[in-house]
Parts: C-alpha cells; sequence; structure tokens
C-alpha cells in the first residue's frame, strides 16, 4: 500500500488498480457483509485528513498504472533493501536467523502416528550425496510414540533436524508449519512413509542451476512395497519429460509429493497450503497457473512404499467427494490461468469429470455442490451438452432434491453396465 494515504480512505482503491496489472483470477467464492453505519464523526474532521486522501486518490489517478508501480518499487527498493543485513528506517523482516541459505534444501515432513515408520524416511535424506541440508519434522497431534522418536532423531542430528509441533490439521496445514520455517533456497517435501534416493538432490538442484528459467526439478518416481520390493519401475506419468504441469495435470496429479524439488522463491509465490484435501494436487495446480516451467531429470530419485497402514489416499471415496466438489473450480481456474483451452483433449475430460461429479453429489444429497459442478462443466466445455441440458431441465421441472435421486438411479444402472461391460471384457 502507498504509506502516502493518511487519514481514511483511497488507499485501498489505489492498490486494487495496481494488483489488476498482474493475473487475477476469480480465486474462490467469498461471501461477503459490509454493515452499512453512519459516517464517523472523526472521520473528515481531523485535519481535514480525509478529505485530504480523497484529493490525493485523484491525484494519483492521473498518473498511469505503470508508472505508479515504479515508484511503489523504487521507495520499497529504498526502505527494505537488503544485502544480508537489514537497512534503511523500516525492517525487511530478516535477521541473521531468517536469512534464506543459499544452496541449502530444506525438507519438510509431515508425520502423524509414524512411529515406525519415520526413521526410514528421515534415513533416505540424510542419505543424500548433497549438502548442505536441513530436515523439519512436523508432527501433526500424533497420538502414538511418533514425538518420542522425532525428538530422538533430532538428538542424534541437530545441526540438521528440527521438529516442530502443531495441532492436528491434516498434511495441508503440516507442511505449511514446515514451509514457514524453511530456510532453504530449495524445498523438498515428503510424506512420512515415502523414501528419497540418494543422488536426488545432487540431480535436481543442478538441473535447476542449469535452467534458472525453470521453478521445479523432477525425476522419476519407483513403486515399491514395505519390504523393499519394487511393484513398479516407474510410478504415474513421472518417467513423462514434460515443461509444464499442465494440461496434463487436468486429468491427474502424474507425480508423487516427493517427486518435484522447488525452488524457495516459486513457494513463497504459490502461497499456503490448503487444509482441504487434494491439497497437494492444488498446490501445484497453483504453480501451474504461474506458468511454472519443469526441468526434468531422466533417473529414479525417490520411492513411494505402498502399504497397509493408514493413509489419507486411501478413505473411502464417499468421503472424498465433497473435497473433490471443492476442488475442481480451483482446478480449472488454475488451467485457464495456465492457457489451457477449452478446446483441448484434456480440458474436455475435465469437462465429463465435473459433469459426472455433479450427478453423483446430486444423488448424495450435495445440491449446492451439484450445481456449481454443473454450472462448471458447462462454462468448462464452452457449452452445454444433452446430458447437462437434461439436467439443468430436470432441475427447473422438479427441484435439486428430485435431479438428485434421478441422478441416484441413473448412476446405480450406470455402474451395474459398466461392471457388466468389464465382466465381458474379462471373460473375452
Amino acid at each position: 500500500f502507498d504509506e502516502e494515504f493518511v487519514g481514511w480512505g483511497g488507499e485501498d482503491v489505489e492498490f486494487w488498480e495496481r494488483c489488476q496489472t498482474r493475473k487475477v483470477w476469480e480465486y474462490a467464492n467469498l461471501p461477503m457483509l459490509h454493515l452499512w453505519h453512519a459516517a464517523q464523526a472523526d472521520k473528515r474532521a481531523v485535519n481535514g485528513l480525509g478529505l485530504h486522501t480523497a484529493a490525493l486518490l485523484n491525484q494519483k489517478q492521473e498518473i498511469s498504472v505503470d508508472e505508479r508501480i515504479a515508484a511503489r518499487l523504487d521507495h520499497i527498493n529504498e526502505l527494505y533493501s537488503c544485502g544480508g543485513q537489514c537497512k534503511g528506517r523500516i525492517a525487511c523482516g530478516h535477521n541473521d536467523s531468517s536469512l534464506i541459505e543459499r544452496g541449502l534444501v530444506s525438507t519438510i515432513i509431515p508425520v502423524y502416528n509414524r512411529a515406525g515408520m519415520i526413521g526410514a524416511s528421515v534415513q533416505s535424506v540424510l542419505d543424500q550425496t548433497y549438502r548442505p541440508i536441513e530436515i523439519i519434522l512436523v508432527d501433526d497431534g500424533s497420538t502414538d510414540d511418533t514425538l518420542v522418536e522425532l525428538e530422538r532423531l533430532a538428538a542424534a542430528h541437530p545441526d540438521v533436524i528440527r521438529v516442530a509441533h502443531r495441532e492436528n490439521g491434516g498434511p495441508g496445514l503440516a507442511r505449511e508449519t514446515g514451509r514457514l520455517l524453511a530456510k532453504g533456497e530449495f524445498i523438498q517435501y515428503l510424506d512420512s512413509d515415502d523414501l528419497l534416493l540418494p543422488q536426488k538432490f545432487e540431480l535436481q538442484v543442478a538441473a535447476l542451476r542449469e535452467h534458472p528459467e525453470c521453478g521445479i526439478a523432477y525425476g522419476k518416481s519407483r513403486l515399491i512395497d514395505n519390504e523393499g520390493n519394487i511393484l513398479r519401475e516407474i510410478s504415474k506419468w513421472t518417467g513423462c519429460k514434460y515443461e509444464a504441469l499442465f494440461p496434463a495435470l487436468l486429468l491427474c496429479r502424474w507425480w508423487h509429493t516427493h517427486t518435484p524439488l522447488y525452488r524457495r522463491s516459486l513457494c513463497d509465490q504459490i502461497g499456503s497450503w490448503p487444509k482441504y484435501q487434494p491439497e497437494d494436487w492444488d498446490y501445484d495446480a497453483r504453480a501451474g497457473a504461474l506458468g511454472t516451467r519443469l526441468a526434468f531429470c531422466d533417473a529414479v530419485v525417490s520411492c513411494h512404499r505402498n502399504h497397509d497402514a493408514d493413509r489419507v489416499t486411501k478413505r473411502p471415496y464417499l468421503q472424498y467427494l465433497p473435497q473433490e466438489a471443492w476442488f475442481l473450480p480451483r482446478l480449472h481456474a488454475c488451467a485457464v490461468a495456465a492457457g489451457v483451452s477449452t478446446a483441448s483433449s484434456e480440458m474436455q475430460q475435465f469437462v465429463r469429470w465435473s459433469f459426472s461429479l455433479s450427478r453423483r453429489v446430486a444423488a448424495l444429497g450435495f445440491i449446492r455442490q451439484a450445481a456449481e459442478l454443473l454450472d462448471l462443466a458447462a462454462k468448462a466445455g464452452g457449452r452445454r451438452t444433452l446430458g447437462m441440458s437434461m439436467m439443468y431441465a430436470c432441475k427447473e421441472l422438479f427441484g435439486w432434491r428430485v435431479t438428485g435421486h434421478l441422478c441416484s438411479v441413473f448412476e446405480y444402472f450406470a455402474k451395474r453396465l459398466r461392471r457388466k461391460q468389464s465382466d465381458g471384457v474379462a471373460g473375452g
């Protein structure tokens, strides 16, 4: 904000005009209430400051937005210049303990009730051929012996490992706690049941240094069982060379959380991890919306462990549906910001996904989400299909509750048909 505005009014209008020169998209529905009240008695009375700021806004608006941005940047550079030590009359927020350390890789591991597995995950980071590194273990309100194990690991490696504690809030919020504590130039996210291979940091840091235009380096990930046996040499689509996250990210999250290595500067641009799942897919979608370029390392760099212990991704699908409905509008907004066209095959597949999910949540009684997803499918596809038109007509004629029951019947017979077709293929 321009601190030349003092007293009341104008600064938010001027700030928003500068914001609109950047990429802006509808990120979420945020209902707001602005309560009317009589004007405060002193709003314009104290030395005429209210009148002064109104006049100042008019003066500012006579200057081009680009010139105002340039003036703000010059002013900020003067105040916040930081070359290892902060200068200027306003501190920039850095201090000797929080300056980003060049070359450092910060690994952030959220941990919840994983006393038996976390040791192997931590050891896979300690075994990296690259240095310097730090490991931030975030205990997400564990109720077993996990905290004892974390403290033991930190005591054994006090120069590398730090432990943070928070109330249970899920992996997204735990990763965010770690992100805010990280000091590294590069950020590695790792789940407490997965493993990194020894040369991961060495290969991916080198790739990012070789390609300064790229914000993420990634390699191949392997699927293993709890004993280390290889179940699949290349997991998901990590063996494919992509230059950007989209449009493939519209179809699935084609890598694992441990596959990429991020520049810290990109993580700062992406912003906070969300609470709701799929928080990891959402995080990468926002990276894709920024136009992030990818550097591919043609080597296996990490292992995804398939085990019988609790995993978020093993939740019953019905528990996942409401959060999937929350996520799809966000994914679409990010894809549009990344330049994915309506006509692309990936976007058309997304349209079918949104429409199918609309029917499913309607059948479960999630009326608001069903309406939003139906509108999203029509918007993303650029038109209404016959099926969408029929659902809109049914909604208008009978209301959403009856439409939901009809969707339930439809999904039942569609599921039976799919099973019959699947059995036919298997029998053939």
